[in-house]
C-alpha cells in the first residue's frame, strides 16, 4: 500500500508541476505575447518568445535537427528516467531528494515533449539580458542537474564505495524482467 502512495504522489507531483508550466504559457501566450519589461533591472527580462528549434543546443550551434528527432530523444530520455527511477525504487532507498529530483527531471522531460508536440517549439519568456530566455521547464531541469551535481560532491567516497559492476548486472536484470 505505501508504494501505491507513493506512486499516487508521485504523479500527483509531476502532474502538478506539468500543470503549471502549461498553465503559465497557455495564459502568457494568451494574454502577453506582445509584452516585454524589466523584472531585475534590465538583466532579468519578461521577454517571450517561442523557441522553434526545439533545444538549446540546436538554438545555440544553429545544428538545424528537426522535430521529428527532438520528439524521438524525448521519449527515450522520459522512458529511461522512469526506468531508472524504478529500479532504484526498487532495489535501493529512495530518498525525499532523490524522489524530488526525479519529480524535477520527469515534469520537466514530460513538458519538453508537449511543447514539442503542441506548441512546435517553446514558449521561453524570462530572459537573461543577452545570455538565454527560458521557462519554468527549464528550471525543472536544471534543478535536477543541482541536485545531481551536489549529491556527486557531497557523497563522493559513498559513490566510490559501489560496485558499478554489480548495479549494471541488476539493472540489466531489471530491465530484463519486463521481457520475460
Amino acid at each position: 500500500m505505501n508504494s501505491l502512495n507513493n506512486k499516487v504522489r508521485l504523479t500527483c507531483l509531476v502532474s502538478f508541476m506539468i500543470l503549471l508550466d502549461q498553465g503559465i504559457k497557455l495564459y502568457i501566450h494568451n494574454r502577453h505575447m506582445d509584452k516585454s519589461f524589466n523584472i531585475l533591472f534590465d538583466f532579468v527580462r519578461f521577454e517571450p518568445k517561442i523557441n522553434t528549434k526545439y533545444s538549446w543546443i540546436n538554438s545555440l550551434f544553429d545544428l538545424g535537427i528537426g522535430k521529428a528527432v527532438h520528439v524521438i530523444f524525448a521519449v527515450l530520455v522520459l522512458i529511461s528516467l522512469l526506468l531508472v527511477y524504478c529500479f532504484i525504487a526498487k532495489i535501493y532507498k529512495v530518498t525525499k531528494l532523490i524522489e524530488f529530483s526525479f519529480i524535477s527531471i520527469i515534469s520537466g522531460c514530460i513538458c519538453s515533449l508537449i511543447d514539442k508536440l503542441f506548441w512546435n517549439g517553446s514558449l521561453d519568456y524570462i530572459q537573461f539580458k543577452n545570455l538565454f530566455t527560458f521557462d519554468l521547464k527549464d528550471v525543472y531541469i536544471s534543478i535536477f542537474e543541482v541536485i545531481v551535481i551536489a549529491m556527486l560532491i557531497f557523497n563522493y567516497k559513498n559513490i566510490r564505495r559501489l560496485d558499478d559492476k554489480k548495479i549494471r548486472y541488476e539493472f540489466r536484470q531489471y530491465i530484463g524482467s519486463f521481457f520475460k
